[in-house]
């Protein structure tokens, strides 16, 4: 095959008009204003950079000569820029290797503003050390998992509203690795932590001088290590911790001065674990409990004490809970050793382990030391895994929350079959009735992707992954998986 003089320039053209030339990059130190202002001319128009990119030095004012790159597959690190005003120039970067960001103290750095559209961090976030920071605004697209986060001596950092797309800290399978640190900031409440469900690693909220309000965990459920909230002279109370279940390490609380009601981990010691308690020199008594060398909460609990008051309301001493299928139904059961004022049980469902729905009500035998057996059957549960909770409420209203049990069923015996799957281009929908679908598409990360009815729905716009198919059936729900590559 023979080609042109004219025919080669125009391929040259052609390859250099798609961007194929200079595309990738290796990381790079960029210590200069110049380095940023140069950096698409020294790097033919790289948009990925396959390595870790450290912007540091003391003229970079800002880091509008970025504005290519679109991904960095290693660590962004942003450190000693004592003159950088804001990350504007980042603003087309959507992932990002993990994120480390120590010491730039120019007056106007208060805000994430120019990370716009950043959607995943594949590793760990450390903010540390940034005097002017106030605020995590410009991280809301941010969704997913982060291996750790460390969040410490930003002394003007009062909002972390933005990091709500957060579900859990993975910890890289190591309970004792880096861990999820909220230390020395100026925050009066956690937000933006409230869809956090897990923390395979330890939590330490230490030293937040303005912490008031730590209900934004209320979604938590398991920190696999250690857990740790100590001197806060402004907490009065953990509510928040309600939900917390499990803890794999210590569990202490301590110097709290003004901390009086505890009764949020009441949950944890009646119906959970941890593998240790050290929780006192706190503002009462009611907040203490201990635990001796081999994890054993001392009994009788002393008067006043946490593990007396958590026995005074415990309503109910529920000793099994299981769930199993039944065919297209499912069927759940449960056993109460005593019970103290119960008016009864709420059976809740759910599809994703967040979002619940009541379903049904099974009356209590109010006060008794008799065992009791209860049964319900979900007639109407969704296709793929359903998630199951009780919500005991006594006579005055106090409700109490049960462990999670999950249950799967087929959805193609069910009546819901999607083909192809994996698909690229359009994804077919077959159910057993002949009536209208009525469908809902979400991403692994809970994004909406398609609302409407039919049995022929076009994904090729779709981005690779996993993605979760809700159907309608005759007032039934159904969930299937479906990959889309």
């Amino acid at each position: 095959m023979t080609y042109t003089k004219n025919g080669l320039l125009l391929f040259f053209v052609l390859v250099q008009s798609l961007g194929l030339f200079g595309q990738t990059c290796g990381g790079m130190n960029l210590n200069s204003q110049a380095a940023i202002d140069n950096f698409a001319t020294t790097t033919s128009g790289c948009h990925q950079m396959t390595g870790t990119l450290t912007i540091e030095g003391n003229d970079i004012t800002n880091l509008n000569g970025l504005a290519g790159l679109t991904q960095i597959d290693g660590v962004l690190q942003i450190t000693n820029n004592p003159n950088l005003n804001g990350l504007t120039g980042l603003d087309n970067v959507t992932s990002i290797g993990g994120i480390y960001m120590k010491d730039n103290d120019d007056p106007d750095f208060k805000n994430l503003q120019g990370l716009n559209g950043l959607t995943s961090i594949n590793g760990s976030m450390f903010i540390w050390y940034n005097d002017y920071l106030e605020s995590f605004s410009g991280l809301e697209q941010l969704t997913g998992t982060l291996t750790y986060a460390k969040i410490v001596e930003n002394v003007r950092l009062s909002d972390m509203s933005a990091m709500s797309g957060i579900t859990e800290i993975t910890g890289n399978g190591s309970a004792d690795g880096g861990g999820f640190t909220v230390k020395k900031n100026n925050v009066q409440n956690l937000n933006g932590w409230q869809n956090l469900t897990k923390i395979n690693t330890f939590l330490s909220v230490l030293l937040e001088d303005s912490l008031t309000d730590i209900s934004a965990l209320n979604s938590l459920t398991e920190v696999t290590g250690s857990f740790a909230i100590m001197n806060h002279p402004q907490l009065t109370n953990l509510d928040g911790l309600d939900n917390l279940l499990t803890v794999g390490g210590n569990l202490t609380v301590s110097n709290d001065d003004v901390l009086t009601d505890c009764e949020a981990l009441c949950n944890l010691i009646n119906h959970g674990s941890a593998a240790s308690y050290n929780v006192g020199s706190n503002g009462a008594t009611s907040c203490q409990i201990y635990t001796d060398g081999n994890g054993q909460i001392s009994q009788p609990p002393a008067a006043g004490t946490l593990p007396a008051i958590c026995q005074s309301i415990l309503p109910v001493e529920l000793v099994t809970f299981f769930v199993r299928s039944a065919g297209e139904k499912v069927s759940l059961s449960w056993q109460t050793q005593s019970e103290i004022d119960n008016a009864g049980f709420s059976i809740q469902r759910s599809l994703d382990g967040k979002n619940w729905v009541d379903i049904g009500w099974v009356d209590g035998h109010g006060s008794t030391t008799e065992t009791w057996n209860y049964d319900f059957l979900d007639v109407f549960p969704a296709s793929g895994i359903d998630y199951y909770r009780l919500m005991q409420e006594d006579y005055d209203g106090h409700i109490s929350a049960s462990k999670v049990v999950s249950v799967l069923l087929d959805g193609e015996r069910m009546g819901l079959t999607v083909a192809p799957n994996p698909a690229s281009n359009w994804v077919y929908l077959q159910s057993h009735s002949d009536k209208p679908l009525r469908i809902s598409i979400f991403s692994s990360t809970g994004q909406r992707m398609f609302l409407g009815s039919g049995t022929k729905i076009d994904v090729s716009g779709y981005p690779r992954g996993i993605y979760f198919i809700v159907a309608e059936i005759e007032g039934r729900y159904f969930r299937e998986k479906l990959m889309v590559d």
